[in-house]
C-alpha cells in the first residue's frame, strides 16, 4: 500500500510493457504522472539506483523509459475531504508498520 504523497517508480525497455504501464497508471485516479517534459522519464533520476537488467539493456541498444507517479491523497468518505497519512509512534508511517506498530 502506499501512502498518500508517496512515489510509485516504473521502468522498463520493453516499448509495450512502457506503454501499458503508462497507459495503466495515468488512468488510475489514485496516481499523478510527474514527467512534464520527455527528458523527465527519458533519462534516470539520480536517486534512482541503476539494475543489472538496465544496464544489460543500454549496452545492447535499448532505452528505458523511468516513469514516475505520485500517490494523490485520499478523499475522506464522510466528508469529502482529503486525509492526513496516519503516522505509528515515532514518525513512522502505520502502513508500513509490522506487528504491535513497529516499522
Amino acid at each position: 500500500m502506499l501512502v498518500d504523497g508517496a512515489e510509485l517508480r516504473l521502468a522498463s525497455d520493453h516499448p509495450g510493457y512502457q506503454a501499458w504501464m503508462l497507459e495503466h497508471a495515468t488512468a488510475h485516479p489514485a496516481f499523478e504522472w510527474l514527467a512534464r517534459r520527455p527528458a523527465d522519464w527519458r533519462a534516470r533520476p539520480p536517486n534512482w539506483p541503476a539494475s543489472r537488467y538496465e544496464l544489460k539493456a543500454l549496452s545492447e541498444g535499448r532505452r528505458p523509459a523511468y516513469l514516475r507517479f505520485r500517490r494523490r491523497p485520499r478523499q475522506a468518505p464522510e466528508t469529502g475531504t482529503q486525509t492526513e497519512p496516519q503516522r505509528a509512534p515515532g514518525g513512522a508511517d502505520k502502513s508500513l508498520a509490522g506487528p504491535g506498530g513497529r516499522a
